[in-house]
């Protein structure tokens, strides 16, 4: 209860910033919230260790911190990325008529941020928010592959490399191997690796920037993923891959 009290007073601090109120001070604070001046400058000294609010005078005046910032520009680009990448989707999936998903980093996880169903009469159990293993299926892999290396080193460390199936990698030089394939060839191919009858294709979007913020995934039963349609398939995930960047304001000057 302590507890849940304590969060509802953090909430209400960041909540009493608005566009009237752009900044704020303790005895105001207190007055709004019916809270002892003691336990808001408390809370507020905490927020302002943490980045969440900033003191701007010697008067005890706060405005919103730098994380406040971070945190809303973060998810700026995942709406826009979502956005522009809807349309995109959908046209990958009448082309192919697999199921297609988008994915993306959220703090420390791959999850899926949208997804179109396939027609195919067996669904993929991912649904949007789902977390996506690192070193099994596509969305994971691509993610992984193509962050700056040190990065990925600290990541691939932590991985417990618990198996789904027979075919899921197990041992971290083997995904290292597959990581660098997966840079060198622009996109993804997995199969049987997280699901015994699964296959799926992912190629990455990238920001203005060049960074991969995001990738394009299809998915489907394993039959559909014949040589003849991975050959076929490959180009328009990355073609999609490629317009979803563009829109994000990504020149390949290749």
């Amino acid at each position: 209860m302590n507890k849940n009290r304590t969060v509802r007073r953090v909430a209400g601090i960041l909540k009493s910033f608005s566009r009237q109120s752009p900044e704020v001070g303790i005895t105001e604070l207190a007055n709004r919230l019916g809270m002892a001046k003691s336990v808001v400058h408390g809370i507020v000294t905490t927020l302002v260790e943490e980045g969440l609010i900033a003191k701007i005078d010697k008067e005890s005046r706060y405005i919103p911190g730098g994380e406040i910032f971070r945190i809303a520009h973060v998810m700026t680009d995942q709406l826009k990325l979502q956005r522009f990448a809807l349309p995109v989707m959908e046209e990958l999936h009448r082309l192919t008529g697999e199921t297609v998903v988008l994915v993306g980093w959220i703090g420390k996880d791959v999850r899926c941020l949208e997804k179109i169903e396939g027609d195919a009469a067996v669904r993929l159990v991912v649904n949007v928010g789902d977390r996506l293993p690192l070193y099994a299926g596509s969305g994971g892999k691509l993610m992984l592959a193509f962050l700056p290396e040190k990065e990925r080193e600290e990541i691939i460390k932590r991985i417990s490399f618990i198996p789904f199936t027979r075919h899921t990698i197990t041992d971290p030089d083997t995904l290292r191997e597959q990581l660098a394939d997966i840079r060198e060839r622009g996109y993804v191919v997995c199969a049987l690796e997280r699901w015994e009858d699964v296959a799926s294709i992912g190629a990455p979007v990238r920001d203005s920037s060049g960074r991969v913020i995001g990738g394009v995934v299809i998915g489907g039963i394993v039959t559909h993923f014949t040589p003849e349609n991975i050959e076929r398939f490959i180009p328009m995930v990355v073609k999609a891959a490629q317009k979803i960047s563009a829109k994000l304001g990504f020149v390949d000057e290749e």
